[in-house]
Parts: structure tokens; sequence; C-alpha cells
């Protein structure tokens, strides 16, 4: 469902308020508990529109189409979570999800990771909204070390794989790994040309073995706690970037 939100609020902030579209959005946002007990048609009618208007919308934010956004709804709500928060337990969760990362990021890890930045005619890391300001960031620093890393949100996947050849790099940021429990998207993985990296905290999950390489972020990270790991582990493969 967070996945959903983020796509949406992106594409409100990026379009014009008389855009058909923006309507679907927000009937989409506002009625988001109950979509996935409606078809595609009761959808429609609460839209105003036609199921393929509704169809085309879902396509152009890269949700495919309402049997994928219904799937997405169903996902566990892991991402963010507040309940039994606490400042104490936030602070020692942020630490011990740092300290997972540096524990599995070796030298090796690190090498290799660095190698495939390298040798890859086009970087593309493909993210969610939420960790934007961190992946632009590092796109700033290696521009300055003479590497253009492109960073695209995860909703543009579907047409971008397309264009990938054996000399490209694929980087996924997916901090639970929900986004690739659909099996199209992990045949859309498996099926890739070049070389893939997810970031994730979920390392032993199936469809890890569809990546080639894999790093630890973090550690059941309930409270966007996963940013700090991240932040850290491209920190770190930028300052060893040479």
């Amino acid at each position: 469902m967070e996945y959903i939100l983020m796509v949406l609020f992106q594409y409100i902030r990026e379009h014009s308020d008389n855009d058909t579209n923006i309507i679907i959005a927000k009937k989409l946002i506002n009625n988001i508990d109950k979509v996935k007990d409606m078809n595609l048609e009761r959808f429609s009618e609460l839209c105003a529109c036609s199921p393929s208007t509704a169809t085309r919308f879902f396509r152009e934010i890269g949700l495919k189409n309402f049997t994928n956004v219904k799937a997405i709804l169903e996902m566990p709500s892991e991402v963010y979570k507040y309940e039994d928060f606490s400042q104490e337990g936030y602070y020692e969760k942020i630490i011990n999800g740092l300290m997972v990362t540096r524990n599995n990021l070796s030298n090796d890890i690190i090498e290799r990771s660095i190698k495939l930045i390298k040798d890859a005619k086009r970087v593309i890391i493909f993210g969610f909204e939420n960790n934007l300001a961190i992946t632009l960031e590092f796109q700033c620093r290696m521009m300055m070390k003479g590497k253009y890393v492109e960073v695209l949100p995860i909703s543009s996947v579907d047409e971008e794989v397309l264009k990938l050849t054996n000399k490209d790099l694929a980087i996924f940021i997916s901090f639970k790994g929900n986004y690739f429990t659909i099996e199209d998207n992990q045949n859309m993985v498996s099926e890739m040309k070049g070389k893939t990296i997810l970031i994730t905290e979920n390392e032993k999950n199936e469809f890890t073995k569809y990546f080639d390489l894999i790093l630890l972020c973090g550690d059941n990270s309930l409270y966007g706690e996963g940013m700090y790991s991240l932040l850290y582990i491209l920190n770190t493969l930028c300052a060893n970037y040479k």
C-alpha cells in the first residue's frame, strides 16, 4: 500500500490539477482501503471514467493494470509502521541497522560493487520516491568523480529495462523486497540484460537469486531507519570509487 501511495503523491505533485488522471489518483488515494474489494468496472464508476481510461492511467504510473494494483495493496504494510514507537527504540534500531550493514559490507563486496559500476556503460538506480534525496546526493557525488549515474523511479522500470544491454548495470533499492514478491517483477529481473544489484534488508528471500549481487541494508526497519543504512552504503561506495 505504501508503494502505491508514494507513486500517486509523486504523480499529483508533478501534474496539473486539470489532468483527468489527477482525479483518478485522488480517488484511489481516498479509497485505498476499499479498492482491493472492487473490480475494474466498479473502480471506473467511482472515478467517473471508462475502464480503458483507468487502465491507461495505471500503465502510465508503472502499475501495469488493476489486478497488479490490488496485488500490491494486499502486501503486508511494513514499510511505515508507527505502533509502539519509542524514541529510544528508534535510536537503537538505527544503530543496530548501521552495525548490521557495516558488518556485511565487506571489502570484497565493496570492490565487486565498484567494479560493476565502473565497468558498466550505463548505470541506473531504480528506487522509490522516499529514498530519492539520498540517491540524488549519490548521483551528484559520483558525477563529481566522473561517473554518470541515472536515478529513476521504480515505476519506470518496465520501460527502461527494455533499453538495457549486456554492458549496463541496474541497481534496485527495495528495503522489504515486497516489489519482487510479485511474479511478473521476478520474471522481469530474471530476463534482464546486463548486471543487477539489489540493496535490501531481506537478503534471504527467494527472489534474491535473480540478482548478481546483494547489498544488505539494515535489519527489519519499521520506522524508516533503513534510510540511514542506505546512506552508509552509498557513501561507502562513492568514497571507494576511484
